[in-house]
């Protein structure tokens, strides 16, 4: 059996592993149920590209240019973070290529699914009926509040995350906005953050010196720190300026 014993069920790997399965699991079957909806409600016969889905060049491009700005700028972070004295870097503690793998697979699954829920399937629904505001802060504010389905003790424990994600939420609407609704490059910012969260986090990678206060650092949660809210903002920023751009020239 590949569980055995309790203590295996604390290791980051293993729980990691269970997160995927249990994820990639109701992700497929909302996938499944995706164009069933779309079809029955709405009568759409392309219902993935309707929600940004799209196998085009720009999408694809959209992807990569989303992955490398999220993938940079949090490991960015925390390179500032070990200038600064406030960790320390420490040996990979599993094989490189299981950690690369699972990283992989972790990271593009989860931002894909999540993608196509919030800001694809959610986000039009929404835009449909109400002003591109509402429809932007409820996404942003509901995507932030779904992390949080968990025992009222961890809620509390993680509710310093919620201004983070919140700010990551409008990060990612703005982003597809920008890509005239394009749902690539909103996946591959989400793939890049939660890339570098997975290899950090799962290979044991740094070790906060508390130096300063977690509040300040995120002390290995970087949304939940004022360190990490900087970072997301700076992005959300670039791209609610550009689509401020787009606007302009319509």
């Amino acid at each position: 059996m590949y569980f055995n014993t309790a203590r295996d069920m604390t290791d980051p790997g293993v729980l990691n592993l269970l997160n995927i399965l249990v994820n990639g699991g109701l992700g497929v079957m909302f996938i499944v149920m995706l164009p069933w909806w779309s079809q029955a409600v709405y009568g759409r016969k392309k219902p993935f590209a309707f929600f940004g889905v799209v196998g085009s060049q720009r999408n694809f491009l959209g992807f990569l240019q989303g992955w490398g700005m999220g993938f940079s700028s949090l490991l960015l972070l925390y390179f500032i973070q070990g200038l600064l004295g406030l960790l320390e870097w420490q040996p990979v503690t599993i094989p490189l290529g299981e950690l690369l793998g699972g990283g992989l697979l972790s990271s593009v699954g989860v931002g894909f699914i999540e993608e196509l829920v919030f800001r694809g399937w959610i986000l039009t629904e929404l835009e449909a009926d109400y002003s591109l505001s509402v429809s932007l802060w409820s996404t942003a504010l509901f995507f932030a509040a779904t992390h949080f389905i968990k025992p009222l003790s961890t809620m509390l424990a993680m509710f310093p995350q919620f201004p983070g994600l919140t700010v990551m939420g409008l990060l990612l609407v703005w982003a597809k906005r920008s890509q005239q609704n394009l749902l690539g490059i909103s996946i591959g910012l989400h793939a890049g953050i939660i890339g570098v969260v997975y290899l950090v986090d799962v290979g044991k990678m740094v070790k906060y010196t508390n130096r300063l206060p977690d509040w300040i650092t995120g002390g290995g949660t970087p949304a939940a720190g004022v360190m990490g809210i900087i970072g997301l903002l700076s992005l959300a920023s670039f791209f609610a300026l550009q689509n401020q751009s787009l606007h302009k020239s319509t």
